[in-house]
């Protein structure tokens, strides 16, 4: 038995394991994948040795030709096929591949669940169009078994696209200044990808709602920030966002968890997506992550239907002021008591005050005079790559001392 890595580059966020009798045929199989967002591995020899090489590989997908089976005839060969699905376990989907003349014989090998059936010499359209079809509908890819809008229909294209997403993935990391004296707090990480038909965060995250891999979204953000911490460049604190989905899914704090052993530096920035249903649950969670280290705070605070009770549950240690709160808030007395009664109710609770999208210094110098901690915005500093950071770190910014009119308004 030989077991090889395909000659492809980069990162590939799914993995296929192809069994076949002779590696030409995993060479011609490559050359049908185009740019599929794939990382091949060959195995030659018989199908028996593909459980072992599942266990040390956690393909996405088994891509099988029929001749690597044991046996001669057909019974035999169905028999090999049934016993490799029950073999291969639930999250694995399995595709079989035979001659175009023989396949008659795979008729019974799909009725013993096998995923799909391609035809050699291989179709470049039938075999992306059918990888496609078995990565959305594996539970091990977050497709459509695992509660997402995706299915087995869902457009090729669309997953294609979406791989690619993944594979040019990267953080763009915006840093928080200290209202006081200017000097670094830390960073905010923001989800980028250099995909072309991706340029925002909102088609990232659009493009995984959509095709319901939101949880493996989730982690790639995760161990994409955690990588950047770990290589240098990023002093203080991390904050990172996550969903209320997120947040009680189950995996922040386990060994799964990319952020754990960063725990101490990170601010889990809790966003108003997602309701809370079951305050206690949410409690009994911060208390578990607090534990461990991480600190939490509560997005765009005042925004949502139920913001009241994601301030109860979480009871955070950072506050966020959504930018809407502190736009022409220099010219606004009502803005102006609000965030004095926030600044209030957070310093009450021991908590900081964080002040975004600041765009202008009469909105920074008001901030600060309000009792916000920290400041954010393109004002002060705009989202760049780790490697920025690293070659000329944020300077600390310094504001004209004393109060704005619009203060002295107030005070009158």
């Amino acid at each position: 038995m030989t077991i090889t890595a395909a000659a492809r580059t980069g990162h590939r966020p799914y993995k296929l394991l192809v069994v076949v009798p002779r590696v030409e045929i995993a060479l011609e199989l490559e050359r049908s994948l185009g740019d599929a967002p794939l990382h091949v591995y060959t195995l030659t020899g018989g199908a028996e040795l593909a459980p072992r090489a599942v266990l040390d590989l956690s393909p996405d997908m088994v891509l099988v030709h029929l001749d690597s089976l044991a046996g001669a005839d057909r019974k035999a060969h169905q028999d090999r096929v049934e016993h490799l699905v029950r073999d291969l376990g639930e999250g694995t989907a399995l595709v079989l591949v035979s001659d175009r003349s023989r396949s008659p014989d795979t008729d019974e090998a799909l009725h013993r669940g096998a995923f799909a059936w391609l035809g050699h010499p291989f179709d470049a359209e039938e075999v992306q169009r059918t990888l496609a079809r078995a990565l959305n509908a594996s539970p091990g890819t977050g497709g459509a078994s695992a509660g997402g809008t995706g299915g087995p229909d869902a457009d090729p294209g669309e997953l294609l696209r979406y791989g690619r997403t993944l594979e040019r993935l990267y953080m763009a990391w915006q840093p928080l200044f200290r209202a006081q004296d200017g000097a670094l707090f830390g960073y905010e990480a923001l989800v980028r990808s250099d995909e072309p038909t991706c340029p925002s965060a909102w088609h990232v995250l659009d493009l995984a709602d959509r095709l319901g891999r939101e949880a493996e979204l989730d982690w790639h953000i995760h161990a994409r920030s955690a990588a950047d911490a770990l290589a240098g460049g990023l002093e203080g604190v991390l904050m990172i966002n996550v969903s209320v989905r997120q947040f009680m899914a189950g995996t922040l704090g386990t060994p799964r968890d990319p952020l754990l052993p960063l725990a101490a530096r990170v601010v889990l920035e809790v966003s108003e997506n997602g309701t809370i249903e079951d305050i206690e649950a949410v409690a009994r969670q911060c208390a578990r992550l607090r534990g461990l280290g991480y600190r939490v705070a509560l997005d765009d605070l005042g925004t949502g239907p139920d913001y009241l009770a994601r301030l109860l549950a979480l009871e955070p240690q950072v506050f966020k002021l959504d930018r809407l709160a502190l736009a022409d808030c220099d010219q606004d007395a009502r803005k102006r008591r609000y965030v004095r009664a926030i600044v209030a109710m957070a310093h009450g609770e021991g908590a900081l005050v964080v002040a975004e999208g600041i765009e202008r210094p009469a909105e920074a110098q008001l901030a600060r005079e309000l009792g916000c901690d920290l400041l954010q915005g393109f004002l002060l500093a705009r989202p760049q790559r780790r490697e920025h950071w690293l070659h000329a770190p944020p300077a600390a910014f310094s504001l004209p001392p004393g109060p704005s009119r619009a203060g002295d308004r107030d005070a009158a």
